[in-house]
């Protein structure tokens, strides 16, 4: 895995330079290390938080997913997978997960129908799939992940934690951007 400097990123993220802090982009190579990724930011969540996953069909959401509850210390007997046919699924590690696949869903009513402020607002974490499915409705503290092809097993994974509480955000820079 291997982080993307400013000039390797390009213009990603135009925003000022303060928001250029708040965000990092990352190269996987494989399922692997982009559960890697997702166990590393595992580690950084807390109760409350809502991460949103953005990417097309196979850009490895749900690999991240099962880094992000590796780093949460799932236990592996509680299998992480997509939840398209349930739409939510629940699992039980140092901190509940709510894990919630939007792909099913037609519209941000749907989303709404689904009761998911019951979930984002839970005191657990939310994790959601197909999250642009929903933007308008997602709390302005949610964590941003966009996932893109780069090649059959080559991915772009750029982190938004701007929106974090001000307090929390050294402690993702540090872990993130060093």
């Amino acid at each position: 895995m291997r982080k993307l400097s400013e000039s390797d990123a390009g213009q990603i993220n135009p925003l000022a330079e303060q928001r250029q802090r708040e965000s990092v982009s990352f190269i996987t190579r494989s399922p692997e290390e982009t559960i890697d990724l997702g166990r590393e930011i595992g580690k950084l969540l807390a109760p409350g938080d809502v991460i949103a996953l953005v990417g097309e069909l196979g850009t490895g959401k749900t690999c991240l997913t099962k880094g992000i509850a590796q780093g949460l210390r799932v236990p592996a007997e509680q299998f992480v997978r997509s939840p398209s046919f349930v739409i939510v699924n629940r699992y039980e590690g140092i901190h509940p997960i709510w894990h919630i696949d939007a792909y099913r869903l037609d519209s941000p009513l749907d989303f709404v129908a689904l009761g998911y402020e019951d979930y984002i607002d839970s005191g657990c974490i939310a994790v959601i799939e197909w999250a642009d499915k929903a933007n308008d409705l997602l709390p302005a503290r949610a964590i941003r992940i966009v996932l893109e092809h780069l090649a059959p097993t080559e991915r772009r994974i750029h982190i938004d934690f701007s929106g974090l509480a001000q307090d929390r955000i050294p402690r993702w820079r540090h872990s993130l951007l060093q």
